[in-house]
């Protein structure tokens, strides 16, 4: 994913929750992150040319966002990269 989708400052101010409107955003893109890395690993698992590694590898980012969208909706500090 390119940085652009996470713009500086987008969405300040409180949310559901009492979350900063920032947070609450940033765990629901790390969630599409999830369901896009997660909906790759499924769609490769049956293509024999499709190397493990490359399976196993989205696989874990979507288990690596989800837990950075629990940090984040729970106010949490998020590091992210690319």
């Amino acid at each position: 994913m390119c940085a652009a989708a996470y713009p500086r400052g987008a969405g300040r101010g409180q949310g559901a929750g009492g979350l900063m409107a920032s947070q609450q955003d940033l765990a629901e893109q790390l969630l599409r992150r999830t369901d896009t890395d997660a909906t790759g690993a499924r769609a490769m698992l049956p293509i024999d040319e499709v190397a493990d590694v490359l399976v196993c590898f989205h696989a874990q980012q979507a288990v690596e966002e989800s837990l950075k969208a629990v940090l984040a909706a729970r106010g949490g500090r998020v590091s992210l990269h690319p």
